[in-house]
């Protein structure tokens, strides 16, 4: 449902969208026959604001030609809620670093002789409404299924459903194939979250019969059919040959929510070359040539001098304090006073209030330790999620609050450029999710590739990588993944202040051999985190061919 190449390329709302693009970027690298389908929201997502501590969002257009997307002359046409719709695809090339080049489709529905609410349907990412989402879920599987074969896409081996939201591509084979074992041969899923929410129902009389028609919906449902409708995640389960999730953690979980089915562990990455900082970047080319076409080869084998990545990581900090300037010139960020940084998508199971929720707290250790501290955060909430918005609205009453020794903010518009420069010019990168709900998070890989240590719940990718005192810090205890157990914010919020008055503060203020160890081990777990690697095990689990077999 959407690739994040690069921020002006408003075809993306997140985690998800990043990690396919990272993942097709290291295909380009990679030289892998691979072509990726999305839809071409002319809106985006949406632009956020911030007034008086709260959220609004506005939806510009962006210029499509200006981003290198090319229109083709072809058109398939789906039947949706009786009406056939016409579709037209934007042609986009991401190039590798060898010079390779993998394609990317970007289906649009704004194409003349399409009625308006034809054309709406890919103006916006992730419609508000779940006559608006189904349609659009079915415009990417079907109309996806068919742009592909009418530009010529004819030998495919496996279809990638990167989360349910493409699920009625399954649906559609089945209607061809009229065999659930040859489209189990075709398709390949990945699920992406445990949060009930990520896993699209639609009621089937409500929905899935009006939208898909009669034949269709009596396929889905006949596979996918949950409490009166349509469960996408289920359809997807039922008709794939392989399914994973993306961490050890969330594998686990998942099979908890998914009883009987087989759901194998690929654990996210990030792409190195993107997420790297042009210091870290620099410093690594000397030393190490090669390491961003083979991350997984080299990183984990980096040793640099403890003045060199503590000086590189705090020319990143510049960048990001220059851009802070630039925006709140009353604000006097400091590079060289101890800076948090929080930055994903705001919700609630995610705890982005955690460590804000007691300021005479953070004062008191500040003014106890006679050392400064600065937190930057930032994140999106979903348009029509109220308590999310609420939290954005309490997290900035916070930062009023603060001044002095301890100083906060909020920026606005977290996109790819805002969330580079939050995970390179930070000193710890803290993620504050309430296990088990955190399928993976990325964005504390972008960290570890920038010398940036990780302070986080241990969920996710993080259980992986949590060596205490060495690759970073846990908040809190190990969680055996119980769906039941929901965790505990005050024994997770006091064991975070303890640690930031105890540890945290003496090893970046006191302790810079150490802090420099850490953040030398951090790059080298890069070596891991890596959507070259990453993209090599999805290779040699589909099974296409052998050229990764020893990797």
């Amino acid at each position: 449902m959407e690739i994040g190449l690069k921020a002006s390329m408003l075809t993306y709302s997140g985690g998800l969208g990043v990690y396919a693009g990272d993942l097709l970027k290291a295909a380009a690298d990679l030289e892998l026959p691979i072509v990726g389908v999305s839809l071409l929201p002319r809106q985006g997502y949406f632009q956020q604001s911030i007034g008086n501590g709260c959220q609004t969002e506005s939806y510009p257009q962006w210029n499509l030609e200006k981003q290198g997307l090319k229109k083709l002359d072809k058109t398939v046409t789906v039947n949706l809620c009786g009406d056939d719709i016409k579709i037209q695809a934007w042609f986009y090339e991401q190039k590798g670093q060898t010079g390779e080049k993998v394609p990317i489709l970007f289906l649009d529905t704004n194409v003349e002789g399409n009625q308006d609410w034809m054309k709406n349907y890919t103006k916006v990412l992730y419609g508000h409404d779940p006559d608006y989402r189904l349609a659009q879920e079915a415009l990417l599987g079907i109309g996806g299924l068919r742009m592909l074969r009418a530009l010529g896409y004819d030998n495919i081996q496996k279809y990638h459903m990167n989360e349910g939201h493409s699920a009625v591509l399954a649906a559609e084979l089945l209607r061809e194939l009229g065999d659930k074992d040859k489209v189990r041969e075709k398709c390949v899923f990945t699920t992406h979250t445990p949060v009930d929410a990520g896993h699209d129902r639609f009621n089937e009389y409500h929905y899935v019969r009006p939208i898909l028609g009669h034949d269709l919906a009596n396929i889905a449902l006949s596979v996918g059919f949950e409490n009166n409708g349509l469960n996408m995640t289920k359809l997807a389960l039922e008709l794939s040959g392989y399914v994973n999730a993306v961490s050890k953690k969330h594998a686990q979980v998942a099979k908890q929510q998914f009883p009987g089915y087989n759901i194998q562990a690929i654990t996210n990455g990030v792409h190195s070359l993107t997420w790297t900082s042009k210091p870290i970047k620099e410093l690594l080319d000397k030393n190490y040539s090669g390491w961003s076409i083979s991350p997984d080869k080299i990183l984990s084998d980096v040793n640099l001098r403890y003045n060199e990545i503590i000086h590189a990581q705090r020319q990143a900090k510049r960048t990001l304090f220059d851009f802070i300037s630039a925006y709140y010139p009353h604000l006097d960020f400091d590079p060289y006073v101890l800076t948090l940084g929080w930055g994903r998508r705001i919700a609630d199971y995610k705890r982005p209030d955690l460590i804000l929720s007691d300021v005479a707290r953070l004062k008191s250790i500040a003014k106890a330790t006679k050392r400064r501290i600065q937190i930057i955060t930032a994140g999106k909430a979903h348009p029509n999620d109220p308590e999310s918005k609420k939290i954005i609205k309490c997290m900035n009453d916070q930062f009023e609050k603060m001044g002095g020794d301890v100083e906060g903010l909020f920026l606005p518009n977290y996109n790819m450029n805002l969330g580079a420069l939050m995970t390179s010019g930070v000193d710890f990168w803290v993620n504050t999710p309430r296990p088990p709900w955190e399928a993976s998070g990325t964005s504390g890989m972008k960290a570890l590739h920038n010398g940036v240590i990780n302070w986080s719940t241990l969920d996710g990718w993080f259980c992986e990588s949590h060596d205490e005192g060495k690759t970073g810090f846990s908040i809190g205890g190990p969680h055996d993944g119980n769906l039941e157990d929901r965790g505990d914010d005050n024994a997770d919020r006091e064991d975070f202040f303890r640690k930031l008055e105890d540890i945290v503060i003496p090893l970046y203020y006191e302790q810079p051999r150490q802090r420099a160890r850490m953040m030398i081990n951090s790059i080298n777990e890069a070596g891991v985190y890596n959507t070259i690697r990453a993209m090599k095990e999805y290779w040699n689990a589909y099974g296409i061919d052998d050229r990764f077999k020893e990797a």
